[in-house]
């Protein structure tokens, strides 16, 4: 790529020296200076802050992204069918022996209807609350 050139125009060798001393204060370099005409450059620099800083800006959103990534874990969901005529034969046994805890005392009604509800797959009722009219 060719480099820019600026030119600036002055009208007296004094005017001249003094656009020198500005542009030496600004990082340029004499190159050449004739009694007429002066050439001075400046070489582009790499900035090692402004790469640090770039490097910076697209570093920590990816290793944000790399330390949620990493704590995620999978996720599975199992949907099973449940069949509606009946539960296993260890749901029918243990509410048998419900039933027979209830005969002899030892489960109230209530336990036993909530335990078989439970059993049964049914949400659980509360005692207390009122029946609703859908029933």
């Amino acid at each position: 790529m060719a480099a820019q050139v600026q030119v600036v125009q002055v009208q007296t060798s004094q005017e001249m020296e003094i656009a020198i001393s500005s542009y030496v204060v600004q990082g340029y370099v004499l190159a050449n200076k004739t009694a007429e005409s002066a050439t001075m450059t400046k070489r582009k620099e790499f900035s090692v802050l402004w790469a640090v800083v770039g490097f910076l800006i697209c570093l920590i959103p990816l290793l944000i992204y790399v330390i949620i990534y990493a704590s995620e874990t999978d996720k599975v969901v199992e949907i099973r069918l449940v069949s509606s005529a009946g539960g296993s034969d260890d749901d029918l046994a243990e509410l048998e022996r419900l039933a027979d805890l209830r005969n002899k005392k030892v489960l109230t009604e209530e336990e036993y209807d909530v335990e078989k509800q439970r059993l049964l797959g049914y949400p659980a009722r509360d005692p207390d609350a009122e029946p609703s009219g859908d029933e």
